[in-house]
């Protein structure tokens, strides 16, 4: 294959992959891919959904950072994980349903909204928890509506996904994970004009020119040693939130007041997450959760289970969610009141995500239920007792953060400070999830489930009290977005309609750096459809 391929991408993640495999559709097309992880895309971990929190934290799978001390969290650093080998975070991220169990649930699949014929692949599971069916029961208990399916392509629900219902899943018929790896580039891996360069470090985008820059191709690290592909028609970056940002900065492209101190010169000016709680309560006797997996021969046979059927404990992931927006949060007015009094910079950012604290259709809190104890609690779970977990996600959190190289080593982690909780509106809807979900599991069909809660625990009452322990224990949910964001320059935009990075006549950025404002919904979906449509602007 030619070393200088038509198109470099670097990252080899969810985006990159699938860009990479619609790109080469064309033979006379040339597309190398530059992707600093090394591991598989294929193992027991990888491929079986209930073991995908195996994934996290392993060297050779995960780039594992760790932001800034954060001074809202007692300066508390925050673990980061990001996929780091090809498929990248898709090979971590999965969510299922079971058709019979759905159905109980409330869900209704209508095929003239869901396609057959793409590459990702979506199916039914075979396994569904106990307490998932009892939980919606009770949220909707509280006036929170039952939603038969969230998909936004059906005209009833234009985008709302506000409501209790069963989440979707990215499984083969054999309950196997299907990633972008597996979906986009292994049927595609033997094109010859198609190529991953593995362990390949991107260190900086090579531009030339003045006024526009124009991109000629990319320096990366293999092995210690530094390499140079060229690209004839364009450069991509598609190394995730805190990597693209940081090599944009190594290329001289960002604020040039971050970039001066480490004697970068700056060749165009530009400038510079969802965050997780958990409310874990202690089962009655009698259940079968995941705390079952701590029992060698339980497991054993779970695994064979799954791998002559595809069926068992391991085939699915926790799949009950509730998206809630303000309104079932706000009944004395007081978050609405808090927005209204929050001082930001204006922006169309900020602007509309006030606007949509009114908006009845936009959840800004995510609840859901797992058979398990989540750790991120300040307690050890007991042995051989049972556990279920609601996770609370804000999903328009009003703080912003940043990410800046910290040298001009393109191995050295860059700064990743989310600025967690730096105002009284993020702390607010927190606290109101925290005191729902206490009464959530005091109602029945659920509270003949629940034995005791653990935590945040009887002890911890007050507003105020319930606003430590979040601060001593949120972490991310992994849908960290915006490093690059896609809006006009003159209100900090990085990158243009087409994904193009202001001042270069070639470079473009496709991953949710681009994204400018939070998704009321995880990020997998939407960065498919952003991969797949950016094909459509290749140049002739």
């Amino acid at each position: 294959m030619s070393d200088s391929p038509d198109y470099v991408i670097i990252g080899a993640g969810l985006s990159g992959t699938v860009l990479a495999s619609r790109l080469s559709e064309d033979p006379t097309v040339i597309v190398t891919v530059l992707e600093a992880g090394t591991a598989p895309f294929h193992d027991n971990d990888i491929d079986t959904p209930g073991y995908f929190r195996n994934n996290i934290g392993v060297p050779t799978k995960d780039w594992a950072f760790f932001s800034t001390p954060q001074k809202n969290l007692g300066d508390r650093p925050v673990f980061l994980p990001r996929g780091k080998n090809v498929g990248g975070t898709s090979l971590s991220e999965t969510f299922t349903f079971e058709d019979e169990n759905a159905a109980k649930c409330g869900f209704k699949f209508d095929k003239e909204y869901y396609g057959t014929s793409g590459p990702l692949q979506r199916t039914v599971p075979r396994y569904f928890d106990a307490i998932s069916l009892p939980w919606i029961q009770t949220v909707q208990k509280f006036g929170v509506k039952a939603n038969p399916d969230p998909l936004p392509n059906r005209p009833q629900n234009a985008g709302d996904n506000t409501g209790t219902w069963i989440t979707t899943g990215t499984l083969d018929k054999k309950s196997v994970r299907s990633s972008a790896a597996s979906a986009y580039y292994e049927p595609n891996q033997s094109r010859p004009n198609l190529k991953i360069i593995l362990g390949a470090q991107a260190a900086r985008v090579i531009v030339s020119g003045k006024e526009t820059l124009v991109a000629t191709g990319v320096e990366y690290l293999q092995d210690g040693v530094l390499h140079r592909i060229n690209a004839t028609k364009e450069v991509i970056l598609s190394a995730g939130s805190y990597k693209t940002s940081q090599i944009l900065e190594l290329s001289g492209i960002g604020d040039p007041e971050v970039l001066k101190k480490f004697g970068i010169e700056a060749t165009v000016n530009l400038p510079g997450d969802h965050v997780t709680a958990t409310f874990t309560a202690k089962l009655t006797p009698g259940h079968q959760t995941w705390a079952k997996m701590s029992d060698p021969e339980f497991a054993k046979a779970q695994e064979e289970e799954f791998k002559a059927t595809g069926g068992g404990m391991l085939s699915g992931l926790p799949s009950a969610f509730a998206f809630l927006p303000v309104k079932d949060l706000d009944k004395d007015g007081a978050i609405a009141s808090l927005v209204r009094k929050l001082s930001l910079p204006s922006s169309p950012v900020t602007e509309m995500q006030k606007q949509w604290v009114q908006n009845d259709k936009v959840s800004f809190l995510e609840l859901s239920a797992f058979d398990r104890f989540i750790p991120g609690t300040l307690r050890a779970p007991e042995t051989d007792a049972d556990y279920m977990s609601s996770t609370l996600i804000l999903m328009h959190p009003f703080s912003y953060g940043s990410v800046h190289i910290t040298s001009s080593d393109p191995t050295a982690v860059p700064a990743i400070d989310h600025n967690y909780l730096d105002n009284e509106v993020d702390i607010k809807i927190l606290v109101e999830g925290y005191k729902l979900l206490r009464e959530i599991y005091k109602k029945s069909p659920l509270k003949e489930h629940i034995m005791a809660e653990v935590s945040p625990g009887l002890g911890i009452q007050t507003d105020a009290d319930i606003t430590q322990y979040i601060r001593k224990t949120i972490g991310t949910t992994f849908h960290p977005i915006g490093t690059a964001s896609m809006l006009p320059r003159k209100d900090g935009g990085v990158v243009d309609a087409r994904l193009k990075v202001y001042g270069t006549q070639n470079l473009r950025v496709v991953d949710a750096s681009v994204l400018p404002i939070h998704l009321s919904a995880h990020l997998q979906g939407t960065l498919y459809a952003v991969a797949e449509k950016v094909k459509i602007f290749r140049p002739p």
